[in-house]
């Protein structure tokens, strides 16, 4: 299902700034004003500061992995999850705080970067496959298609092999980089 880019934006400077005044009304009544803008400027202050702690970290780990060669998405991806968590800390309320707080869990970072390239491979995989993807309403004409006859992926042929990656060899080596092809 497809969204406006426009309908987010009201949403987000509409509809955040109400929930958290409805949010911070309902902390105001349930510990007290005071309490509440009290927790509101706590979150911010240890928010911020563990965001700056992990970043730190975070910095060092992507050096290090750039100094071995290694790919750096995955913790770049981390990077920005962080930086929107420090975002959400840094803005007064209690549900981006909420939010942000959550962002700081490193494994739920890594678990929502993980979900979320799946979700594009998915669909990179369905247009690159069938020429289109789901419509705007979600239906997915694959499914609708005699051509493929029902299966999700494919084109309905039968000669198709489906492999995993660790089922192909590349050289004597195993390392999959001298060309030699078996």
């Amino acid at each position: 299902m497809r969204t406006s880019v426009g309908l987010v934006l009201i949403l987000l400077l509409v509809g955040l700034p109400l929930a958290e005044l409805y949010a911070f009304g309902l902390a105001g009544q349930a510990i007290g004003l005071g309490w509440t803008v009290l927790l509101t400027i706590a979150t911010a202050v240890i928010g911020v500061s563990i965001v700056r702690l992990q970043g730190r970290d975070l910095v060092l780990r992507i050096r290090a992995a750039a100094d071995r060669g290694e790919p750096l998405i995955g913790d770049v991806l981390e990077g920005l999850l962080l930086a929107l968590s420090g975002v959400c800390l840094f803005l007064p309320g209690l549900l981006t705080d909420a939010v942000g707080f959550v962002l700081l869990i490193p494994g739920l970072r890594r678990l929502l970067i993980a979900w979320g390239v799946g979700s594009m491979v998915n669909a990179m995989i369905v247009r690159t496959e069938t020429g289109a993807g789901p419509d705007p309403r979600g239906h997915d004409p694959r499914f609708h298609d005699p051509r493929f006859h029902g299966r999700p992926h494919g084109h309905g042929s039968d000669d198709i092999i489906d492999l995993e990656p660790d089922a192909v060899r590349y050289g004597d080596d195993d390392s999959g980089r001298n060309g030699d092809r078996r």
